[in-house]
This record gives C-alpha cells, structure tokens and sequence, in this order.
C-alpha cells in the first residue's frame, strides 16, 4: 500500500530513483570536508593530502581510537570489493584493536561508513585501514597512505569526496557545490575541481590500470565573495566502469573547504 502511494503522489523521476522504483538504478551522494587546504591540492576529506587509491583486492581492518567506548558498534562498509563490485559488509568494533572487514583481499575502494546498531556512537576516531598498517598510537595508523576511510565521531559517518565506477556501470555526473570557511583570517580563495581518471585505453576489469587525472569543471570560491558556489550539468558527465572520481581543493591560505558531488550509477544491460 506504501509503494503505490508513492507511485501515485511522488512522480519526480529523481524521488522515484531514491525511493528505489527505478530498478538497480544507485543514487551515489557524497559529502566530505577537508580542515585545512592550503597552497598544495588535496581531496576533501578530513584527513588531508590525497588517499592512497588501492588498485587490487586488499584485506582491510578497522578499529577506534577509544578503547573504552568504541566497542560493540555496528560499522557498516560498503565499496567494491576485489572484483570490483559492489560490496557492503557490517563489522563490529573491538576498540583499538583492528578486526577484519569481510573477507581477505576483498576490497579496493571505500565509498561509505556509518554506524547502524543503536547508540551510542563509539566516541572515538574509527579508521579503516590496510592489513598490516603500524598503529603506535592504539587503533590510529601512523601513515594517513595506510587509511581508506575515517569517521569522525562528530560526524558519524565517512566524509570524503571521492568514488570508483563499479564493475558493469556507467555513471552520470550531475552537480557539485563547495564551500570555503569564513570565520576569522585574513581574506583568501579556494580552487576546487572535479577530476575523473578513466581506465587506461586497453586496460581491462580484469587487469586493470587507470589514465592521469584530469580536470572537468573547476569553481573558485572566495571569503569575500563566493563563500558558496557550484555547478549543475543540464548534460551530466558520462563516464564507464572503474572511472574514478574526485573534488580536489587547493587555497591561497589555512581555509576549510567543505563540499558534495551527486552523481548516478547505472547497471550495464
């Protein structure tokens, strides 16, 4: 009865696809922010630099940084796995100790992490991060290049700006929209760009390997004037399986860039 009252009264294409009445096809949102871009390009992410793209099946793991309070919460991952498919996986947190996300060698991008059990949130840092990765600090990797995914517990969930094509889907690029931090400084700008890297010519699911990043659409955002800005495609971006996607954000000084890309995944066949 709830469907076809939806069908009825919601006849927005875009709410049809969120309310899962368009068959396979995937909203894909993504929000991030990075603290601090200065003068060097980075993704928006809250961890800073540019993450260590993985480009084959990797064992992951995750842990908190409280050993105390992060116990027992349900993390659900979710990605492409060593196929390159998509992939979600629900974990439970054992505090500073890091425990296996799925199976080995299952996985090759982080798209998301929250929490679905029940409160409370487990107080602490939780990162995913490569098998193997030196924690001096209990649950903290020491090399940010070890880290696939970071949830700030203010946050609840994984903020960064970036995503892979899965296996056998297009994607459609919609929008973006950033925005720089106006509080206190001198006044500056931010450069923010969207990126893709598409599969190398030649290169294969299978064997796999990716061209240079290069620029689609860039905006320029300004304490002084555009504090907001964005771009919408009225014709979105259309690019295959495996492309890789990102915002990457550069300022003339200290400056928080924060930010969302909307695009679509749509199945092969």
């Amino acid at each position: 009865m709830a469907h076809a009252v939806e069908e009825r009264y919601i006849t927005e294409w875009e709410s049809q696809v969120a309310l899962g009445h368009q068959p396979r096809l995937l909203a894909f949102n993504k929000f991030g922010q990075n603290p601090v871009i200065n003068t060097t390009p980075e993704e928006l992410w809250p961890l800073g630099g540019e993450h260590t793209w993985l480009s084959t099946g990797t064992t992951l793991k995750i842990s908190c940084s409280d050993n105390v309070n992060g116990q027992g919460q349900i993390m659900r991952v979710s990605g492409t796995n060593g196929s390159w498919n998509l992939a979600s996986v629900d974990v439970a947190l054992t505090g500073t100790t890091p425990v296996q996300i799925g199976d080995a060698l299952d996985w090759t991008v982080i798209h998301t992490v929250h929490q679905v059990s029940a409160a409370p949130g487990p107080v602490g840092d939780v990162y995913v991060s490569v098998d193997g990765a030196v924690m001096t600090t209990p649950g903290v990797p020491d090399d940010v290049a070890d880290v696939q995914a970071y949830v700030d517990p203010a946050v609840g969930s994984a903020q960064q700006i970036w995503g892979m094509v899965p296996a056998d889907y297009s994607v459609l690029l919609y929008d973006y929209a950033c925005e720089i931090e106006t509080s206190g400084g001198t006044a500056r700008t931010a450069e923010v760009t969207l990126e893709v890297s598409p599969l190398a010519k030649g290169a294969t699911v299978e064997n796999p390997s990716w061209a240079p990043w290069h620029a689609l659409h860039d905006i320029t955002l300004a304490t002084q004037a555009s504090v907001h800005d964005g771009a919408t495609f009225r014709f979105p971006f259309h690019y295959e399986e495996m492309t890789r996607v990102r915002l990457t954000a550069y300022a003339t000084s200290n400056s928080i860039v924060g930010g969302h890309l909307t695009a679509l995944l749509v199945p092969h066949g």
